[in-house]
C-alpha cells in the first residue's frame, strides 16, 4: 500500500505549501493596505517624512535591506537621487556622493528608466555590459529591483530596493509599484495644493495693493 499512498502525501504537502503562500500573500497585501492608509493621513507632513516612511515600508514589505528614491527630470534624461534608506546610509562610505545622474551614463540600475518598466537583477555580481561600476565605499549590492512610477505617461520617480535574502519576483514588483504609486498620489496632491496656495496669495496681494 505504500506506493499507492505517495501521491496523496505529495498532494498534501503541495496543498500545505500553497496555503502558506496564500496566507503570506494575504498578510503582505493587508500590510500594504495599512501602510497606504497611514500614507493617506500624512497630507500635512513634509516631503522628506513622507518619502522616508514610504521607502522604509517598501523595504520591509519586500524583505529587502536597502532602498532609494530618485526623481526624474521632465524629459526623463536625468535622475536626481532624493533619498537612501537608513541602512543604506549607514553602509555607504562614499566621500563625495553624486546626486544627479544622466540616463545615458547610468549603469544597470538605470535600466528601469531606459526600459520604462520594472527590472529585477537577482545576481548583481554577475558580469553585465550594462554595468558602469560602483564608486569606492558604495553599499555592496547582491540583488536589486527597481520600478518606474508614471504620471500621465511620464516617469516621475524611480524606486529601488536591494539585498533581499531570496530572489525578487513579480509579487515584490507589485508591492513596490503599488506602494510607490500611493506615495506619489500624496506628493502630487501636495504639489497641487501648494501651487493653489501660491496662486491665491499672489492674487490676494495684487488686489490688496
Amino acid at each position: 500500500n505504500a506506493p499507492a499512498d505517495k501521491p496523496s502525501c505529495i498532494g498534501a504537502v503541495f496543498d500545505i505549501t500553497e496555503n502558506r503562500r496564500a496566507v503570506e500573500t494575504f498578510r503582505l497585501n493587508e500590510a500594504r493596505l495599512s501602510v497606504l492608509l497611514d500614507l493617506s493621513q500624512m497630507t500635512e507632513a513634509p516631503l522628506n517624512e513622507i518619502t522616508s516612511f514610504a521607502l522604509e515600508e517598501a523595504i520591509r514589505l519586500t524583505g529587502s535591506k536597502v532602498g532609494y528614491l530618485a526623481f526624474a527630470s521632465e524629459d526623463e534624461s536625468l535622475l536626481r537621487m532624493y533619498s537612501w534608506s537608513a541602512d543604506a546610509i549607514k553602509g555607504c562610505n562614499i566621500k563625495h556622493k553624486k546626486t544627479t545622474y544622466k540616463r545615458s551614463e547610468m549603469g544597470l540600475w538605470g535600466e528601469a528608466l531606459r526600459q520604462r518598466k520594472p527590472v529585477i537583477t537577482n545576481d548583481f555580481t554577475k558580469p553585465s555590459p550594462m554595468k558602469k561600476g560602483q564608486p569606492e565605499g558604495h553599499v555592496k549590492i547582491l540583488r536589486h529591483m527597481n520600478v518606474p512610477v508614471l504620471d500621465q505617461g511620464k516617469i516621475v520617480i524611480i524606486a529601488g530596493v536591494g539585498n533581499k535574502e531570496d530572489p525578487y519576483d513579480e509579487s515584490d514588483v507589485r508591492q513596490l509599484i503599488l506602494l510607490m504609486e500611493g506615495m506619489w498620489q500624496i506628493l502630487r496632491r501636495k504639489k497641487i495644493e501648494e501651487a493653489l496656495r501660491e496662486s491665491e496669495e499672489k492674487y490676494r496681494s495684487v488686489f490688496e495693493n
